[in-house]
């Protein structure tokens, strides 16, 4: 609109989308250099995860992100990030937190999910609180401060700013381009400091011919054993021993996938 109010040719819709797709590039390699843990001493953490892509009532285009992509959101009392995890157990959440989260945490807020059960076993001294969804309760009667609607509402305005969700890629930028927004741009109050810092931004990842600038950085994804939480996973079914079961047994031991705890179901 610009180039067409001077009597200029317009850019091509081409150039626009790869010109925007540069700019998430640098905001995704300056994210990738951000390894501060989250929380600390005397700093609460709240924890939760969101589905990112599906379908409502089995309508539009089906891709393949939406089988597999899950997004668990860690927000402090300052520092936030974004962490793309391919499942809700604890398998898939327990490694990110360990790995991102300070364990001298003071509180940790979530919501009544068996996924977060026990979850202050990963840090030294936490104290855990939680809300029960289910039953309608959202905020703590007797403590206003244990709740995670912030962390609820920072959720929403992230999925609202997603355009494309094609592909894992361009999740990824556009997970990047909300972070460094909320972390780096929004701690400066006029837009003219936003623009210049975006610009020697830009200059850190683009030097120019003949320079290297700032290069992405592959982070290691952590898992159980990486982080050294194989004793803290939920022990699961041993479903051999249950095929050797005579046809006489009425009742079997069944293990919950997610708390440990034994139980037991008719075979």
């Amino acid at each position: 609109m610009f180039r067409k109010r001077r009597g200029q040719q317009e850019m091509s819709w081409a150039t626009i989308v790869d010109f925007y797709a540069r700019l998430r590039e640098v905001t995704e390699i300056f994210d990738s250099h951000h390894d501060k843990l989250l929380g600390g001493p005397g700093k609460t953490i709240l924890l939760d995860e969101t589905f990112l892509t599906k379908r409502k009532y089995n309508k539009s285009r089906k891709t393949k992100t939406m089988t597999k992509l899950y997004s668990e959101y860690i927000v402090g009392t300052i520092k936030k990030g974004f962490f793309l995890v391919d499942g809700e157990k604890k398998k898939d959440l327990w490694p990110r937190i360990a790995r991102h989260c300070n364990p001298e945490t003071s509180v940790i807020c979530t919501d009544s999910a068996t996924q977060y059960h026990n979850v202050n076993k990963l840090f030294n001294d936490a104290f855990h609180k939680t809300t029960n969804h289910k039953k309608g309760e959202f905020v703590n009667e007797t403590n206003k401060l244990n709740t995670i609607n912030p962390l609820e509402n920072e959720n929403w305005h992230f999925k609202k700013s997603i355009i494309n969700r094609k592909s894992e890629k361009s999740i990824r930028q556009y997970m990047t381009l909300h972070f460094y927004r909320r972390t780096r741009l929004n701690t400066l109050n006029s837009l003219d400091a936003k623009v210049q810092m975006f610009l020697e931004d830009i200059s850190w990842v683009f030097p120019g011919y003949g320079k290297e600038g700032l290069q992405l950085r592959k982070i290691e994804v952590p898992i159980v054993e990486s982080e050294d939480i194989s004793d803290m996973m939920p022990k699961t079914c041993n479903k051999i021993l249950l095929n050797a079961l005579s046809d006489d047994d009425d009742e079997v031991p069944f293990v919950d996938d997610e708390d440990g705890d034994p139980n037991w179901e008719e075979f």
